[in-house]
């Protein structure tokens, strides 16, 4: 499907986000959002680059948040509308939560028809990312702006890939990064798409071109670590060993928490409990099935891999941790 084709048909699935999400405009500000606004009204460009995200003592488990593009992004906002002589007004932050989540889901539809879906397929696959409800939260709150801002960065820059457009892939990917650490799965998104489409192509190793393909991304994720570890104080050895120690429950419980939002969408409020360990293993055997039937179903198996991945990608953090 054309880029232009495309373009028409996400037109729909955009003005369902935007008609879904109008009711934010009248919200205020809601938990985090208080701690995020009064930080930007006195930031510069280089405060932005140097500092964590929460401007929190390096002793708070906040302080290992770098996200300068995101802080930015808010700085932007407040400097447009002049808040700094009228006030903080929440609106204008909602208004662009709002075109953030049309926008992705715009991109969304060009990225599949890109990867060559059926337009009946792109259509639907928009329809259910502009509704999908653990979007509630990445659209709603001001402080997660940033979801659906490096959900657009991400896609773009997969969209770029795909259309062999490598320097600006490149570019926003490690923009989408500064924004938020979802972003760096964008390497594992760039193979999975470069694999998908070796298989299609029926070449002999498209596990070995598709990492080809996924390199460049690599030291992306490199420099962003570096740039973290030399502006950001490092985490103090007792939270170290907490967080290495806690790993092995922790991150399958934080998976099981993902798959259960994608496929089952609740609670959608202020739940941060991660699930139990009959769910966690549940969690695990759901994934191994389908990587399996990803490898052996063909491209239908792909598809619904990549599919998940894609997903994963837009939930708000807010819901899992």
């Amino acid at each position: 499907m054309p880029l232009k084709t495309a373009l028409r048909y996400s037109i729909a699935p955009a003005l369902l986000a935007v008609l879904l999400y109008l009711p934010t405009l009248k919200f205020g500000t809601i938990y985090d959002d208080g701690q995020l606004l009064p930080r930007i009204t006195n930031m510069d460009v280089r405060e932005a680059f140097t500092t964590d995200y929460w401007r929190n003592p390096a002793t708070l488990w906040a302080a290992l948040y770098y996200r300068p593009l995101a802080l930015l992004a808010y700085w932007s906002i407040y400097q447009a509308f002049d808040m700094q002589v009228f006030g903080i007004d929440p609106v204008p932050f909602h208004v662009a939560s709002v075109l953030l989540h049309a926008g992705a889901t715009v991109v969304f539809l060009c990225l599949l028809a890109a990867l060559g879906f059926e337009p009946g397929v792109c259509l639907a696959a928009a329809f259910l990312f502009a509704a999908h409800p653990l979007h509630v939260e990445a659209v709603a709150w001001i402080s997660a702006m940033i979801e659906p801002l490096a959900c657009v960065l991400t896609l773009l820059s997969l969209l770029c890939f795909v259309r062999r457009e490598r320097t600006a892939s490149l570019l926003l990917g490690g923009c989408a990064m500064l924004v938020k650490e979802t972003a760096l799965i964008l390497p594992a998104l760039v193979f999975m798409i470069a694999w998908r489409r070796e298989r299609m192509d029926h070449a002999p190793r498209p596990a070995r071109a598709a990492g080809i393909a996924a390199l460049p991304y690599v030291p992306l994720v490199g420099a962003y670590l570096a740039a973290r570890w030399f502006f950001l104080p490092a985490a103090p050895p007792d939270l170290a060993w907490f967080m290495f120690q806690n790993l092995p429950t922790t991150a399958p419980a934080t998976l099981a928490r993902y798959l259960q939002l994608i496929f089952f969408p609740w609670p959608m409020v202020m739940s941060y409990r991660l699930l139990g360990i009959a769910w966690q293993l549940a969690a695990l055997v759901a994934l191994a099935a389908l990587i399996t039937v990803a490898l052996r179903a063909g491209e239908f198996g792909r598809d619904l891999l990549l599919a998940v991945a894609f997903m994963v990608l837009t939930i708000d953090r807010k819901s899992v941790v």
